[in-house]
């Protein structure tokens, strides 16, 4: 059996293979602690993302989904004391 590798630009051939998906991870963490953190939970859990691990001062969580959605999930995490964010890149199909 042999390794086969094909890239794509998936933006040029949308029409030729149907509807083409993006997805990206976004690992964060969050340093807060009390109300703040409860509030940056939340905002972790309306997006649907994962709690990896949680801490009395800070919490790392993870959420996939389209890049412009991982942007807007940042955005509400900054000022509820986010310190860390790594994206790993749009991947599609």
């Amino acid at each position: 059996m042999r390794d086969r590798i094909q890239i794509m630009d998936i933006q040029s051939e949308k029409e030729e293979i149907g509807r083409a998906f993006q997805r990206e991870l976004a690992l964060v963490k969050v340093v807060a602690a009390g109300r703040r953190q409860d509030e940056a939970l939340n905002v972790v859990g309306a997006w649907s993302g994962r709690l990896l691990e949680l801490r009395a001062t800070h919490f790392t969580a993870e959420l996939s989904g389209d890049p412009e959605g991982v942007s807007r999930f940042i955005a509400e995490l900054h000022p509820l004391g986010l310190v860390s964010a790594l994206r790993s890149g749009a991947i599609g199909l």
